[in-house]
């Protein structure tokens, strides 16, 4: 438990920092997010959007998205993130994935 009675999910997340950065480590991440969206794409309607905002320094998620099923990729933009905390140093960029489901 947590100092908030909060139960600890870690052993559930996809990607912990915990299993490092190996290709082993990243090929998992990209087969557990590309079941995650293989979920949602059912739930979009035909043409529909499917976005996802990811910090993809790595370049996994065009694969991700070849790999998720009747969606295509439309556009990605790169986005500045304002660091309001200070805790990291560095420049810091997400990106929007959109996606059309077909």
């Amino acid at each position: 438990m947590s100092s908030l009675s909060l139960q600890d999910n870690r052993a559930d997340e996809i990607g912990p920092a915990a299993n490092g950065q190996s290709k082993a480590a990243k090929a998992s991440y990209s087969q557990n997010m590309v079941s995650v969206l293989r979920n949602v794409v059912p739930h979009v309607r035909p043409g529909g959007p499917v976005v996802i905002v990811a910090a993809d320094r790595h370049e996994l998620y065009p694969g991700i998205i070849g790999n998720m099923g009747l969606a295509r990729h439309r556009a990605a933009i790169k986005r500045h993130v304002n660091r309001r905390t200070g805790r990291r140093s560095g420049e810091f960029y997400e990106s929007i994935f959109v996606c059309l489901k077909e």
